[in-house]
């Protein structure tokens, strides 16, 4: 019986290079594919074969976290490998402090049964957000606090002065580019109280045009500097003025623990939180504001989504300093 068998196999084998190549003493060769497979075939189909994605040599797979993939030799493929690319499909995984890791898509389930996400859209909903906004940049620290905010997946809203906004471009359409809201707060800082009308809506467009040239967005919320405005400034401008519920006073103390105090000492749901970023000292505090807040539960939101979690109509021009 294990004669039979014997023999059977290889009669097996000999029909099976005669079927691949109907000379018997045709020349035969092996060629490989990425997805693993391999088969012998007669030399003169070779130009057949790797013009249909079959090599001459053991290749493997490669991949990206972008999803590109590439077949190499398998010679060569630790040399890939130590350039960014993976052995096998992988994905980039995010946590809400900010953590980000690539693992392979086969174990994407238990990183996200750990409390990971595939993306930053995907994080809880928490009940409490407050707004952090900055005045009076862009400036040589802003990125510095862009940088913080990015770590740590937040959001912000930056009421820009439209000659620092001129001085400073790539950093506005930074901020703008990642997320952050952008906000009018007129083009070099005067008490809107104490100029005309018309000086008014020059202040206010101007910047207006600047943001929009530089990101392609046109700004809708207004802060008025110093908070200073009354009825007839709000229909000038006809737009919601932000205020604020904290002010930290960094402009006055520049000292980056006592900004941090006025923050966490008195930070609740709802809150919108006046910085500006302008000094070294705020841009420190930032970044221990930042995560405390989103430890202590806080959802880090524009202005715009704070509204509208709250239900308030920004549509209607009228001052707003918290949302409740």
């Amino acid at each position: 019986m294990k004669k039979l068998t014997s023999y059977l196999l290889c009669l097996c084998f000999i029909l099976s290079v005669f079927c691949i190549c109907p000379e018997a003493e045709a020349e035969t060769l092996t060629v490989y594919h990425g997805d693993g497979s391999q088969a012998v075939i007669c030399a003169e189909s070779l130009s057949e074969y790797t013009n249909n994605g079959w090599y001459t040599a053991p290749v493997v797979t490669i991949y990206t976290i972008d999803d590109v993939s590439s077949v190499v030799y398998k010679s060569d493929a630790q040399i890939h490998l130590s350039n960014g690319w993976f052995d096998a499909p992988v994905v980039k995984i995010y946590k809400p402090n900010g953590e980000t890791s690539i693992v392979y898509k086969s174990d994407a389930d238990i990183h996200l049964s750990e409390g990971w996400y595939m993306s930053p859209a995907d994080f809880p909903k928490k009940v409490k957000a407050v707004a952090l906004t900055f005045d009076d940049g862009p400036s040589r620290y802003t990125p510095q606090i862009l940088d913080c905010l990015q770590r740590y997946n937040a959001k912000a809203t930056f009421f820009v002065v439209g000659n620092c906004a001129s001085t400073y471009p790539d950093t506005l359409l930074r901020a703008y580019n990642m997320g952050m809201e952008i906000g009018n707060h007129t083009l070099n800082h005067p008490k809107l109280t104490s100029i005309s009308s018309s000086s008014v809506s020059y202040q206010l467009n101007t910047t207006a045009d600047i943001i929009e040239n530089i990101t392609g967005a046109r700004p809708y919320l207004v802060r008025p500097p110093y908070g200073s405005y009354n009825s007839n400034v709000l229909k000038t401008a006809n737009a919601p003025f932000i205020l604020w519920s904290i002010d930290t006073l960094d402009w006055k103390t520049r000292n980056a623990q006592k900004t941090v105090n006025s923050v966490l000492s008195n930070v609740k749901d709802g809150d919108i939180i006046l910085m500006h970023d302008l000094y070294g000292s705020t841009a420190e505090a930032t970044e221990i504001i930042v995560p405390a807040l989103i430890e202590r539960g806080f959802d880090l939101v524009t202005v715009s989504e704070l509204a509208e979690r709250k239900g308030t109509d920004l549509s209607v021009p009228t001052a707003h300093s918290r949302f409740k």
